[in-house]
Order: C-alpha cells, then sequence, then structure tokens
C-alpha cells in the first residue's frame, strides 16, 4: 500500500515523474488512465516493491548475528524493553 501511496499519491517516482494519478485511480475504476499508464504505474510499483524487499534481505543478511542473538533473548524472555535491545545490539540511545 505505501508503494502504490508514493507512484499514486505522492508522486514519488522517478520513471512517471512528480506527478499524482490518485485522482484518476481511485475509485475502483481505472477509465480515466489509459491502459499504458496503468501498466507504467504498476511496474513502478512492484520496482519499489522489489528493491524494498532486497534492501531489507540485504540489512537482515548483514546483521544476521544481531538478529539472532536478538531472536535468542526474545525467546528467553519473550518482551525487552529499548534499553534491552540496545543492550543486545550493542547500539547507543540517540540524543533527543
Amino acid at each position: 500500500q505505501i508503494a502504490i501511496n508514493m507512484v499514486e499519491r505522492w508522486g514519488m517516482s522517478d520513471k512517471l515523474g512528480f506527478v499524482t494519478h490518485r485522482h484518476l485511480t481511485s475509485g475502483g475504476s481505472d477509465t480515466a488512465i489509459s491502459e499504458e499508464t496503468r501498466k507504467a504505474i504498476d511496474a513502478e510499483v512492484k520496482r519499489l516493491t522489489d528493491l524494498s524487499y532486497e534492501n531489507a534481505k540485504r540489512i537482515l543478511v548483514q546483521h544476521r548475528d544481531k538478529l539472532d542473538k536478538l531472536a535468542a533473548e526474545l525467546i528467553d524472555k519473550e518482551t525487552l524493553t529499548g534499553e534491552q535491545v540496545r543492550g543486545i545490539l550493542n547500539v547507543k540511545e540517540k540524543a533527543r
């Protein structure tokens, strides 16, 4: 849904430009836009979704050791505070 909003509603697409299509695609009918535009929107949403998936996967693989430590603690304790999570991950709290 976020990727759809990025492309259709907020005009956040390098490929389609900074144009909103939401007023044309909402309401259950795409008759206000061409089939070519609909395909371009769908392709851009897929591209953004695929890119986000690959980025998330890369981050999880890169930090697998931390993920495993955190998972083990959660299995043991079920809940953790933010301070406990930062301690497990060896991350300092950001200044506010």
